[in-house]
């Protein structure tokens, strides 16, 4: 039951129709349990869809007690990736992978995105 709670929580299925997605021309490349993995036409496009999904959450959490928050890190990269049909690597992906882990959650870690403008 718990597992079930969990999954119905963790929000990777509510990114997949997720319109912040499209509206920024990106595009879901794979879920990963409690994470996905997308690309965008732009790092400006992709920061702009952390930013909203950021939002959302923030809209969702507040009228719930605080065990029930959920709470994504994202990390954006400017970088260099092999696109295949159902997945996507390289050091692009390393890098953003890398760079989710670092901030605390509600937040959005993106130095190449940001320099690149």
């Amino acid at each position: 039951m718990k597992k079930e709670r969990t999954r119905a929580s963790s929000g990777s299925s509510a990114i997949s129709s997720n319109p912040a997605s499209s509206e920024h021309h990106g595009k879901l490349v794979k879920t990963t349990g409690d994470g996905f993995i997308a690309i965008f036409d732009s790092p400006v496009e992709a920061v702009r869809c952390s930013i909203v999904i950021q939002q959302n959450l923030v809209g969702r959490n507040a009228s719930l007690p605080k065990h029930h928050w959920i709470e994504y890190r994202i990390g954006v990269n400017l970088g260099d990736v092999i696109i295949e049909t159902d997945d996507i690597y390289g050091d692009g992906v390393n890098i953003a992978t890398r760079l989710e882990a670092l901030p605390i959650p509600a937040r959005c870690t993106s130095p190449a995105a940001f320099t690149s403008r």
